[in-house]
């Protein structure tokens, strides 16, 4: 999803960047003092998050001088706020970027407001999660300051006193872009007065208080709310938000040749047959503990908790349809799943149907993932070579579930 690491020279420093595919518009995270861009977007805890984001703009993360995979820096030579807001202007230089949104987390608003208020032209919004204006509203201020200072003791820290001394309110009345500020209700150590404070003093700046208490907004399970604020100020209009992701075994079935079967049989007979077949379908489904997704026309969505009762239903159906005199097909993988209420979608469902599309008469064509998954378990496949399935990178081996 994400580039390899690349470099922006910001002076003499160099600041290491990573951006997911292009989309409609530019979004740069704008990281704080413990921070790594090789690290926490691969985090399973951020990937809802992140595959969220990317699907409304190109998401770019990077380390500040001192943090992360970025160039290290010295006690004695510490970065200025000046600096830290020139690594965005470097990164989008070096992206060849001439806008962008900033999206300021937890202890990263004041580069990006700086950032912001000197350069609106390069500023597409401004986007503020449990931001602070300065320090100095945090609950119980020196004590965090002395633990996380204590915490390493080996310098790991040495950027958190320069993060608690910035103060950038006499920044807030000349910004003047779009500004959102996010903040949760429950925080107790960013408290909402911070986060109100920072809307009270932007001018045209629209306040959202979330319930909760979580301080980052981007780890499961608590960001979607957030997000769909985000998306909204974005983009104009809310956002599907999946409820969970699991992983899960998708079916896809349909009738083989099912135009034609309808165009002879006449619209009276071929509902009939149709109602019939529907109903061998979700005797299986019930058998194997399937979940039903929808139907269209012909065609079944279901999902499984286990990967081999999906494959074993797959057979049953197959199996049990020929009595009604039609063939059917079937394609199945294993994969995560993003659960929207009843529905279902995500790149897993993808996979899945693609798989399907390329199933002959009576097939039950699988992934070479749920192969994998179901070994040892008696069932046997024949090797069907790889292919490439649309909108899915790379080659896919698919598998037919030998017949008996």
């Amino acid at each position: 999803m994400f580039s390899e690491t690349r470099y922006a020279l910001n002076g003499d420093l160099r600041v290491a960047y990573r951006a997911s595919r292009e989309g409609p518009r530019d979004i740069v995270f704008v990281s704080n003092w413990f921070f790594c861009c090789e690290a926490l977007p691969e985090l399973p805890s951020l990937q809802g998050w992140v595959e969220a984001m990317t699907s409304i703009g190109r998401l770019i993360f990077f380390d500040q001088p001192g943090t992360g995979v970025s160039d290290p820096v010295t006690a004695g030579a510490l970065p200025t706020l000046e600096q830290w807001a020139d690594s965005i202007t470097a990164v989008l230089d070096d992206l060849g970027s001439r806008e962008a949104v900033l999206l300021a987390g937890q202890g990263a608003f004041a580069p990006a407001a700086l950032f912001a208020a000197t350069h609106p032209s390069r500023t597409t919004a401004l986007v503020v999660l449990e931001g602070y204006a300065d320090s100095s509203g945090i609950a119980d201020r020196e004590e965090v300051l002395a633990a996380l200072v204590g915490m390493w003791g080996t310098g790991g820290m040495l950027m958190t006193p320069l993060a608690f001394e910035m103060d950038v309110r006499a920044v807030l009345p000349t910004i003047r872009v779009p500004t959102l500020v996010v903040h949760h209700a429950d925080d107790a150590i960013l408290v909402p007065a911070m986060g109100r404070y920072v809307a009270d003093h932007t001018p045209g700046a629209k306040y959202v208080e979330l319930p909760g208490r979580n301080m980052y907004h981007f780890v499961e399970p608590g960001w979607r709310a957030s997000f769909q604020e985000i998306h909204a100020f974005l983009t104009g209009h809310q956002a599907d938000v999946a409820d969970e992701r699991v992983l899960a075994t998708v079916l896809f079935t349909d009738i083989v040749d099912s135009t034609r079967r309808a165009a002879e049989m006449g619209d009276l007979d071929w509902h009939a047959l149709l109602d019939a077949h529907d109903a061998v379908v979700r005797a299986q489904l019930s058998r194997f503990r399937g979940r039903e997704v929808n139907t269209s026309g012909d065609g079944f969505l279901a999902m499984f908790d286990g990967p081999q009762r999906a494959i074993r239903c797959a057979m049953a159906i197959r199996d049990a349809v020929q009595a009604l005199g039609i063939q059917v097909r079937a394609g199945l993988h294993t994969g995560e799943c993003e659960v929207r209420g009843d529905d279902i979608g995500g790149i897993g469902v993808h996979i899945g149907a693609r798989v399907s599309a390329l199933a002959g008469p009576n097939d039950v064509l699988v992934s070479s993932t749920l192969r994998d998954l179901v070994i040892g378990s008696g069932l046997e496949f024949e090797d069907r070579g790889a292919h490439a399935l649309k909108g899915v990178p790379g080659e896919w081996r698919l598998f037919a579930v030998a017949s008996r």
